[in-house]
């Protein structure tokens, strides 16, 4: 009678014992669902900012071409000023295209690595 006690409490630890574990192994899974949510959204605003930051270096590209190509009558200083701060603006938007590509695929690196 002693042994069937001990027997029905033994298969009650393990009953609990996997309760447990599967309690755990769900709540890890959920937390790990989360995380890879909130990369992705942050993978969509990286995406949208390289878009912007893209289309800003396109014009920042067209405004150094330009600033060099223009005609009217100007002082050589004014010009190289001139050509300077569009440098200067296509570089800042270079690096800031290169470092948010980084960025994005540092991403998916992760997400891939995840699921």
């Amino acid at each position: 009678m002693k042994k069937s006690y001990i027997y029905i409490v033994v298969i009650m630890i393990a009953i609990l014992g996997a309760y447990i574990y599967n309690l755990s192994t769900t709540t890890k899974r959920n937390e790990i669902e989360i995380i890879h949510m909130k990369q992705q959204e942050r993978l969509k605003e990286v995406e949208a900012k390289l878009e912007t930051a893209r289309e800003n270096f396109k014009l920042a590209e067209k405004q150094l071409q330009d600033s060099k190509n223009f005609k009217l009558l100007r002082t050589p200083n004014e010009k190289a000023l001139q050509v300077k701060a569009a440098t200067d603006i296509y570089n800042n938007w270079k690096e800031q295209v290169e470092y948010l590509e980084n960025q994005r695929l540092m991403l998916k690196n992760i997400l891939t690595k995840n699921y």
